[in-house]
């Protein structure tokens, strides 16, 4: 059995649980830095830098997934844009989740759409706090403590990882053994 969680933002993260809730993969979100011309408040061009999902990436670390357990089930966190969010930030965004839900259609993993508030009353109950991504990493940590959730010289915990684990165990509670 394989639970896959996919929190699809640009400092998301995908992880692959087994049933015993032991770490198959983790993957923070596979971008791409692609070099863009932006112009800034003086009205001149200048050269940046967007991040962009690397779907080649995804598409394969999904198949090989799916190569290593027939009984895999993904959640997907459903995109949503948010208050005062640009148009061309919220368009990357939905061209993100669109292009991480086709890479589950072409790497044949059944897989269900889930609002944020629903994985999280779920998953999070019983978890102190207010803060969800503070929640979320706790229950990641105490659930699924050979996550590592900081690496290197990091010492913050990578929220988008944590969700991710935290979908993949609401995949387990609604997908036991399917």
């Amino acid at each position: 059995m394989l639970r896959i969680g996919i929190d699809n933002g640009a400092d998301g993260g995908i992880v692959a649980l087994d049933g015993g809730c032991k770490v198959v993969n983790s993957t923070i979100m596979p971008v791409m830095n692609v070099g863009v011309t932006r112009k800034g408040k003086d009205g001149k061009s200048k050269p940046g830098k967007k991040r962009v999902l690397d779907m080649r990436v995804v598409v394969t670390l999904l198949r090989e997934l799916h190569a290593s357990d027939p009984d895999v089930y993904a959640v997907l966190e459903h995109a949503q844009t948010f208050p005062g969010e640009g148009l061309s930030t919220a368009f990357n965004s939905g061209r993100s989740y669109g292009a991480m839900e086709m890479a589950l259609v072409a790497a044949g993993i059944p897989y269900d759409i889930v609002r944020p508030r629903r994985w999280q009353m779920e998953v999070l109950k019983g978890v102190e706090g207010t803060d969800t991504k503070a929640r979320a990493i706790l229950r990641c940590q105490r659930a699924v403590p050979d996550l590592p959730l900081t690496w290197g010289r990091k010492r913050k915990p990578h929220t988008g990882l944590a969700d991710a684990a935290c979908m993949a165990l609401y995949g387990m509670i609604v997908r036991q053994g399917a």
